[in-house]
């Protein structure tokens, strides 16, 4: 007689017309699209500026974004080594915060904070006058404190990006650092000099 219906797994019975569902699976994954890019990790855990972070991960192809502390590096400032690998430089601009990385499918941001050190970049003054205050301007400053050559001063007022603080009393050159809790910054030098003493005629 003619043959029945197509048996079907376990024994039972599939109509002829139903969709083979190892047939449809592979329908199914073909039509998953390209995956955006993963950080899985990245090394060192903290850096200065014009330093190098290597950043570890997957998918980076044709990457058109990278960021640390969510401030834009630059086409210029990273290289994609290869689809697992990135190496990017930490720019003047760059602050603490995730890295993370960018193209046409998708952004991936790290789980972990990359920690950028303090910089001076400079002083309202390179010389003054024993007693006053000297303004400290530059990056990633928050936090600190203020070392004259090794002796620490608290500012009198701190931001990321400002420091204010009053220079020693005694006079001479002195190489000055900040430090947080990242760690320490690099070095300029000032020149504290003796205050002006007004003297009154009669």
């Amino acid at each position: 007689g003619d043959a029945g219906p197509a048996e079907g797994p376990a024994g039972g019975f599939r109509p002829a017309h139903a969709p083979d569902p190892a047939q449809a699976g592979a329908a199914q994954g073909a039509q998953v699209g390209p995956l955006g890019p993963a950080i899985t990790s990245f090394s060192p855990d903290k850096g200065q500026r014009n330093s190098d972070v290597v950043i570890n991960g997957t998918a980076f192809s044709d990457i058109t974004s990278v960021k640390i502390g969510g401030v834009e590096l630059g086409s210029a400032n990273y290289t994609v080594n290869s689809t697992i690998k990135i190496t990017a430089k930490v720019t003047a601009a760059a602050i603490t915060g995730k890295i993370s990385v960018g193209n046409a499918v998708g952004t991936a941001t790290s789980v972990n904070t990359f920690s950028v050190y303090p910089y001076i970049d400079a002083f309202d003054k390179t010389t003054l006058a024993a007693g006053n205050e000297l303004t400290i301007t530059g990056t990633n400053l928050g936090g600190s404190k203020v070392y004259f050559n090794t002796t620490e001063v608290t500012p009198s007022s701190n931001t990321a990006t400002q420091i204010k603080v009053n220079v020693p009393i005694n006079t001479g050159a002195y190489n000055v650092s900040v430090a947080n809790s990242v760690g320490t910054s690099n070095i300029k030098t000032l020149t504290v000099t003796s205050p002006i003493v007004l003297t009154e005629l009669i």
